[in-house]
């Protein structure tokens, strides 16, 4: 299929059992998520042993992982959630999250205090700790590589009765004013026998991605482009409210006054961080909410050529700044943007591959 392969293998380590044969693929890579897959099987169990692999706890949701290859190269890992069967189309669904979703599914059980720290250490901290826990490791995921100097400090206390999420903390941690991004890569090692899969947490500050080469223009790789402005989140002025109650509650709150200039009314919003007591955080969490809201919000979508050298698979990816050209009809583009999240879909039978982009504005992602 187009040079894809479909690898299922075992939750509790790297290792993985075989290739599956498949006739739909759809997966997803989101910047600082997990990210989807949803799989159909060959159509036919008469004509191929998974049957008798499910019947016998080969594949089973919340223990078995997802790896899709193509032309030799790991382009998404999941966790297989769901196992879904069609009858009488005798089709098999293999519905699964990127590895992030496990720490989504992870509770802070002690607490824990850091005080002017780099907020990589607060965030690797809280993932190794998950990972030491009796069963908590899972796909051998390793942070030996992860770096841990941004040169932001914090002060962070996640305390054991709030039995807060690992991922939600990281998340939060790293959706804010002066944040980061993150996410868990997955490769084959090289030389390795049996073939091998490494997969690491890495973080980036204060962005991932590069400026990418590839222009995506609707002249020459684009096949399709949807743009739209929206003002029903637009806000200039956010209240944020922290932990306390009456009198006691910690409020900050945030307001960009060019707007005003520039023709909008005030627009107010309210958001709400019981878990946050110091002003100094909680200011930057409205900082960097501001910054999302206070423009008009841009959703584009391309459809890129999966043929051509510049719009490939691999030859972009998540966080990276790209330049897009469009000027057709009502559409009038030449700007960069950043690239939030992609689709996948490939068909086997209609011979098919389609790759979608959902990008945002740059302002909106500093």
């Amino acid at each position: 299929m187009k040079g894809y392969r479909v690898l299922l293998g075992n939750l509790q380590d790297a290792t993985w059992y075989e290739e599956i044969p498949v006739t739909r693929i759809n997966f997803s890579h989101y910047l600082n998520g997990p990210g989807k897959c949803d799989i159909s099987t060959s159509p036919n169990p008469a004509e191929n042993n998974i049957r008798n692999k499910i019947s016998t706890d080969y594949i089973k949701p919340g223990r078995s992982t997802i790896y899709i290859e193509k032309d030799g190269i790991i382009v998404g890992a999941y966790i297989l959630w769901e196992l879904f069967v069609i009858y009488p189309s005798n089709r098999l669904r293999l519905i699964g999250e990127g590895l992030w979703s496990y720490f989504r599914r992870r509770i802070i059980e002690d607490t824990v205090t850091h005080t002017n720290t780099d907020q990589f250490v607060v965030a690797k901290g809280l993932i190794d700790t998950a990972l030491a826990k009796t069963g908590g490791s899972i796909v051998g995921l390793s942070t030996t590589s992860t770096s841990t100097s941004s040169g932001v400090n914090v002060d962070r206390s996640y305390y054991n009765y709030q039995r807060r999420f690992v991922g939600e903390a990281v998340e939060d941690l790293a959706d804010r004013d002066g944040g980061f991004d993150f996410e868990i890569t997955s490769k084959w090692v090289a030389g390795s026998s049996p073939p091998t899969i490494s997969n690491e947490y890495h973080q980036y500050y204060p962005r991932k991605g590069t400026l990418a080469e590839v222009v995506f223009d609707l002249d020459a790789n684009l096949t399709k482009i949807s743009w739209q402005q929206k003002a029903q989140k637009f806000v200039n002025k956010l209240y944020m409210v922290g932990a306390g109650s009456a009198s006691d509650t910690t409020l900050v709150q945030s307001t960009n006054i060019d707007s005003f200039a520039e023709g909008y009314p005030l627009l107010e919003h309210k958001l709400v961080k019981k878990d946050i007591s110091k002003e100094s955080t909680l200011t930057e969490y409205s900082t960097r909410e501001l910054n999302k809201r206070d423009q008009l919000y841009e959703v584009l979508t391309l459809e890129v050529d999966p043929r051509s050298v510049e719009t490939r698979l691999g030859a972009f990816q998540t966080g990276d700044l790209a330049r897009v050209k469009a000027g057709r009809g009502f559409i009038s583009l030449d700007k960069y943007y950043r690239i939030m999240s992609y689709d996948v879909w490939v068909n086997e039978g209609a011979n098919d591959e389609r790759i979608a982009l959902n990008m945002s504005t740059v302002e909106a992602t500093e």
